[in-house]
C-alpha cells in the first residue's frame, strides 16, 4: 500500500534525501469510512475525525476550512488539499500543510491562484488527505472529498479579526516566562512573576496572561459565549507528559469574555492568577508547555435572525504559529525557566583550568562534551535549598532541584537522581556516594552557551542553560535526535512540495 502523502511529497525519490520522513510515511495504514464509527471530534476513542467543513469563493481568494481531531497527540499531521475542475476533473491546485503537537487542528487554507479562482466560479471538487503519526514510526491516512457547485460561493468570511495579544513571544518563536527569577530578567523576558514558587511544597503557583479579541463581519452579531454541556469554554496549560493545568480563578472563564454593546466584538483579558498549582515533578521532562483554549459562540446573521451559527474558537500553542484569520488562533509555545548551580561550583574552562561559577564572565570559553563553547549570557538567582551530589570518585556538584545531570539513564534533574544511578564524570562513570537536599540561601548561576552542550561542573557533566530549560531530562539519547530529524525533514518536504506545485 502506497501512502498518498508520500506520493505528494515526491515518492521514492525522497528516500535518499529525507530518509526519516520516508521511513515514517511509507508505513501507512489507510482508513476508509467504515473504519470511522463517529462523526464528530468529541469521542476520544475515535482514531480520527477529519472533514472538509466548508469552502467559499470571495474577493480575497478561494477559502477551504478543514477540521481534524486525533486520539492522542500526533508527532506529525500532514494535510494536502487538491482542487479539481468539477466538469473536466482537471487538477488546478494543491496546497500542503504540516502540523505537530496538537490533537485538534482547524485548518483554513486560502488560494489566490488565478486558475483556482476561475475554476471555483464554475464549480470545483476538493480532495483532502490527512496523514498523521502518533508514535513517529507508523502513519495512518484518510481521504475526504467536498464539492462546491457552480454559483455557490457561500458568502464572505465570518471573522474579520481573531487576535491573541497575550501570552505572546517578543521573538515570535518561544514565550519566555520566569518565576521568581529577578536576576535573570532581560530584554528577552516576556513575562516575570514573583512569589510564585513554593520550594517546600515543590509547586509553582501558575501566573500567565490570556487576552485577545474577535471581530465579526458587518452583518453578523455575537449573542453569547455558550455554556451548554460539551460547549463550556476551557483554558489550560498542556505539558509534554500529557498532564494539564486548568484555569481555576474564581472569576471563572465565561465571565471574562466580554461582548461589545454593538455585538461586533468579543474581548477578553483574564486575571493572570490561575489559582492553580504546578507540581515540579511535571517539569522533569520539559519546561515547555502549550496553552490551549476553546469556546463556542452563538452568532446570528441580520438577514436570518432566527438562524444561529455556532463556530468553535480555539487557541493553541504550536511550533510555527500562522497568522491567517479563521476560527483558530495559533500562538508561540511557552517556556518556564529555572535551575542553576551553586556559586562556588568549579567549571572547567577550554584551556583545562577551572573557575568558580561566580567568577566566569560573558565571552569566556568553557569545556563541553562537544569540545568547547563561548558563554554568551549568564543568569543569576538565589535558592533557599539545593541538592548536594557526591560521587564515589570524589566529584561534588551542588545545584538546584531541576538542574540536569548526565547519568546512565540519560540526563536527569538532580531531584530525580537516586543511589542506583551511574553519574557521568570527567573520569568516566561513577556511582553515587551521597545525594541529599541542603539549606543554601545563596546565589546560583546558569550559563547560556553559544552551542548548547553539557559542561563539567565540579567534574560532573551537567547541562547548560538551554538544556536545563529544554528537553534534555528523562529522554533517551536516540528519541530527541529522531524527533528532531523528522521535524526538519517534514518542514523541508512541505516547503519543496509547495514550490513544485
Amino acid at each position: 500500500m502506497k501512502s498518498y502523502a508520500l506520493q505528494q511529497l515526491g515518492g521514492e525519490q525522497i528516500k535518499s534525501e529525507f530518509p526519516v520522513a520516508y521511513a515514517v510515511l511509507s508505513k501507512v495504514q489507510r482508513l476508509d469510512s467504515r473504519a470511522l464509527t463517529v462523526t464528530n471530534g468529541n469521542d476520544s476513542s475515535s482514531d480520527i475525525y477529519a472533514e472538509i467543513e466548508s469552502a467559499f469563493l470571495s474577493s480575497h481568494g478561494f477559502n477551504i476550512l478543514m477540521r481534524a481531531a486525533i486520539a492522542g497527540k500526533p508527532k506529525i499531521l500532514f494535510v494536502v488539499a487538491e482542487i479539481f475542475e468539477l466538469e473536466s476533473g482537471k487538477r488546478v491546485d494543491a496546497i500542503h500543510r504540516y502540523y505537530e503537537d496538537s490533537a485538534y487542528n482547524e485548518i483554513r487554507i486560502q488560494s489566490n491562484n488565478s486558475h483556482t479562482m476561475a475554476a471555483a466560479s464554475e464549480g470545483v471538487r476538493i480532495k483532502s488527505t490527512f496523514s498523521w503519526s502518533i508514535d513517529g514510526v507508523s502513519t495512518k491516512e484518510i481521504t475526504r472529498e467536498y464539492t462546491l457547485p457552480k454559483g455557490d460561493s457561500r458568502g464572505a468570511e465570518m471573522f474579520t479579526e481573531l487576535s491573541i495579544s497575550a501570552p505572546r513571544a517578543k521573538d515570535g518563536k518561544l514565550t519566555q516566562v520566569l518565576y521568581d527569577r529577578e536576576e535573570q530578567v532581560s530584554e528577552h523576558t516576556d513575562y516575570h512573576y514573583t512569589n510564585t514558587v513554593d520550594r517546600y511544597k515543590k509547586v509553582a503557583h501558575v501566573k500567565l496572561p490570556y487576552s485577545g479579541k474577535i471581530r465579526v463581519d458587518d452583518k453578523l452579531h455575537i449573542r453569547s459565549v455558550m455554556k451548554n454541556p460539551g460547549e463550556e469554554p476551557t483554558l489550560s496549560l498542556i505539558l509534554e507528559n500529557g498532564k494539564s493545568i486548568q484555569y481555576q480563578n474564581p472569576k471563572g472563564i465565561i465571565g471574562q469574555y466580554v461582548i461589545s454593546p454593538n455585538e461586533k466584538e468579543l474581548n477578553w483579558n483574564f486575571d493572570v492568577d490561575w489559582r492553580a498549582d504546578l507540581d515540579f515533578s511535571n517539569f522533569s521532562v520539559q519546561t515547555v508547555v502549550n496553552l490551549s483554549a476553546k469556546f463556542t459562540l452563538s452568532i446570528v446573521h441580520e438577514d436570518y435572525p432566527s438562524y444561529a451559527l455556532h463556530p468553535v474558537i480555539t487557541v493553541d500553542s504550536v511550533l510555527n504559529p500562522q497568522t491567517n484569520v479563521s476560527t483558530v488562533a495559533e500562538i508561540e509555545r511557552i517556556q518556564i525557566k529555572w535551575g542553576c548551580v551553586a556559586a562556588d561550583t568549579l567549571i572547567k574552562m577550554s584551556d583545562g583550568s577551572c573557575q568558580r561559577a561566580s567568577e566566569i564572565q560573558i565571552g569566556e570559553v568553557v569545556a563541553t562534551d562537544h569540545g568547547h563553547s563561548v558563554v554568551r549570557n549568564i543568569y543569576k538567582g538565589t535558592e533557599k535549598t539545593i541538592v548536594h551530589l557526591e560521587t564515589m570518585d570524589g566529584h561534588i556538584l551542588r545545584g538546584t532541584h531541576e538542574h540536569p545531570v548526565k547519568t546512565g539513564r540519560g540526563y536527569m534533574p538532580m531531584k530525580e537522581i537516586n543511589a542506583a544511578d551511574l553519574i557521568c564524570t570527567e573520569n568516566g562513570n561513577s556511582q553515587v556516594k551521597y545525594i541529599y537536599e541542603i539549606g543554601y540561601g545563596g546565589a546560583v548561576y546558569s550559563f547560556d552557551l553559544s552551542e548548547s552542550s553539557a559542561m563539567l561542573c565540579g567534574g560532573i557533566w551537567a547541562g547548560d542553560f538551554a538544556m536545563q530549560n529544554g528537553s534534555a531530562c528523562n529522554q533517551s539519547a536516540d528519541g530527541p535526535k529522531e524527533r528532531s530529524a523528522l521535524q526538519k525533514e517534514m518542514y523541508e518536504l512541505v516547503s519543496k512540495a509547495d514550490m513544485n506545485t
